[in-house]
């Protein structure tokens, strides 16, 4: 066992150049503005050093633009007809699926150019023309050879069973600090899984096979961050990113690389906080999670309580290319610590950040996770995690519409014990008037996916599903639909089976079930540092190609694979996490 520098013990963020060797590391909160030296000085730790670090593996530069490298032009011939005849360039492969091109050139009548980012290096990626005529011509096929930098692989994504329904996958990536200049560091120190700072974070997709495929990692100013990242698909090719916790960094960034907006709270002329979750109105603006410290005594009128204070969370709405920021909903006039059960999960200890430079509160009293616009129910949905309820606001943010729960007060009301969740993420609609979400289970140590049907006479667990080797995920995960009526479901480091504790290095768990229960595909993500796990959503194209169905009789010219490819039909003999 490997034991971990000290140098990176305390860092929150992470700076380094090509040029300029020496390292400087910096946190976002508790050391802010100072250097790893100044650091360890101020910690007793040394009385003077002076110390220039190696070369980095990769600089921030090349992090920052690592996203760019994924962008393939490929240059293609049509030998059968002119360039000027085609309708269409579509490319793929039968186990990914075919994506039609939106742009391409025609540098001569026989020739075009296009820019692709692959979906796929393992497979030979063909490559068709439809004409004006709808015929079909088999333009070719590349092998590409894949960009990812060899030290982003030791995030290994593994298929363990079955087959995946959707192409593409948006999730969390991380690695140790360290490797950045030691590249070929690996260590099993117990000390990588337990604090976040010794990571930084990015986002990434990955594909149906177990690929990654694209890679971004957020730079501002040359700084790495270790929060995870709550990644949205905010349009065709384009990705929104925050981070969870309060860092107060958003951006959206496209497909190519380039980074369309991007917005520090921290650094606004009135510096606030936003975390957790947003949802995009346009280019220029969004609302988000915000927060707010309250007195615990004002509400509680315990005199023990005088001294304590709580943060209750906010929505706020956001101006990217302005700066500001206007709270727009606050929600002690419905819930707070005098009124409202609550369960935090956290150490009696542990204090909860406010904002930047103010002393920190006793607890984290709502803790919203979830913010999503429901066009069908003309409303905003949210998730109350520490209160576990579920609301639907108006659109003007201006009072809770309705709530699901366990209390007798709640709209929806699920009366048996058994049936209520506690701690939740990602509710979301299945019908009309029935939704469903990831219940992490703190009481019950087992996590599942519930569904509810809400009527004027409660609330009623109609579907429910714990997979066949039990899981506990304490936080985070998440739930999505999929095409046919199935769940995409991520358990974020859980608990596996009997086991006391998640297992190290971490490994998320990755599930695909239908209605029937039947756990159709099964992956793994391990970690070799700290899970950055959030959400994991299913995508059906990772850039602004439009997903195609390419169904061929007859093709002009040899082509390799006409076939497309079809769900597999394979269903466990036995618990699939047991399997080895």
């Amino acid at each position: 066992m490997t034991s971990f520098d000290m140098i990176f013990g305390r860092a929150h963020r992470y700076r380094t150049t090509a040029v300029a060797p020496q390292l400087s590391i910096t946190t976002s909160a508790a050391c802010q503005g100072c250097t790893w030296r100044s650091c360890l000085l101020s910690l007793g730790l040394i009385t003077w050093l002076s110390w220039t670090a190696p070369a980095p593996a990769m600089s921030t530069a090349e992090l920052a633009n690592l996203s760019q490298q994924f962008v393939t032009t490929v240059h293609l011939t049509t030998p059968r007809l002119r360039a000027s005849k085609l309708q269409a360039v579509i490319y793929g492969h039968p186990d990914l699926g075919f994506f039609a091109a939106s742009e391409w050139s025609q540098p001569n009548s026989h020739t075009i150019t296009l820019d692709i980012v692959a979906p796929t290096y393992k497979r030979a990626i063909q490559f068709y023309g439809r004409t004006t005529y709808d015929e079909y011509i088999f333009l070719g096929q590349r092998s590409l050879t894949s960009p990812t930098p060899k030290l982003f692989t030791t995030n290994r994504v593994k298929i363990i069973a079955g087959t995946l329904a959707s192409p593409f996958y948006l999730l969390n990536g991380a690695l140790p600090r360290k490797s950045l200049l030691q590249p070929q560091f690996q260590s099993n120190d117990p000390e990588l899984f337990r604090r976040n700072h010794h990571r930084f974070t990015y986002v990434m997709i990955i594909n149906r096979l177990g690929e990654i495929v694209w890679i971004h990692v957020p730079v501002i100013d040359e700084t790495l961050f270790s929060s995870y990242l709550s990644p949205k698909a905010v349009g065709r090719g384009y990705y929104g990113l925050m981070f969870g916790k309060h860092s107060g960094y958003f951006e959206i960034v496209k497909y190519s690389g380039e980074v369309m907006r991007k917005f520090s709270s921290k650094d606004a002329g009135s510096p606030f906080v936003m975390h957790h979750d947003y949802e995009t109105l346009g280019a220029k603006k969004l609302f988000a999670v915000g927060n707010e410290k309250k007195s615990l005594y004002r509400y509680t009128r315990n005199p023990a309580h005088k001294d304590q204070t709580f943060v209750s969370d906010t929505i706020i709405g956001i101006d990217l290319l302005q700066g500001k920021y206007r709270k727009l909903m606050s929600f002690t006039r419905w819930f707070h610590p005098g009124i409202t059960p609550y369960i935090t999960g956290d150490a009696r200890d542990d204090k909860k950040f406010v904002k930047w430079g103010e002393a920190k509160a006793n607890f984290d009293f709502l803790h919203i996770n979830s913010v999503d616009y429901i066009k069908e129910w003309n409303g905003v949905l949210v998730s109350f995690r520490n209160i576990s309820k579920v609301g639907l606001l108006d659109v003007q943010f201006n009072k809770v519409l309705w709530t699901l729960g366990s209390e007798a007060t709640d709209t929806y009301t699920i009366a048996h014990a058994k049936d209520q969740f506690r701690h939740q993420h990602t509710p979301i609609p299945t019908g009309p008037d029935s939704l469903a979400l990831f219940d992490n289970g703190i009481t019950r140590k087992r996590s599942r996916v519930v569904e509810y049907k809400l009527a004027k006479s409660g609330a009623e667990l109609i579907w429910e599903f714990e997979p066949s080797t039990p899981l506990f995920a304490k936080d985070r995960s998440s739930v999505f639909p999929l095409d046919g009526d199935g769940f995409a479901i991520y358990f974020v480091k859980p608990v596996i089976g009997n086991q006391s504790r998640p297992a190290e290095p971490h490994m998320d768990i990755y599930l695909e079930v239908d209605r029937a229960k039947t756990e159709l595909g099964v992956m793994s993500i391990t970690f070799p540092v700290a899970s950055p796990g959030y959400r994991m959503i299913p995508i059906a194209t990772l850039s602004d190609d439009l997903p195609y169905d390419l169904r061929i009789k007859q093709i002009k010219g040899a082509s390799p694979l006409t076939v497309q490819r079809k769900r597999s039909t394979w269903k466990p003999k036995q618990p699939i996490l047991s399997q080895k």
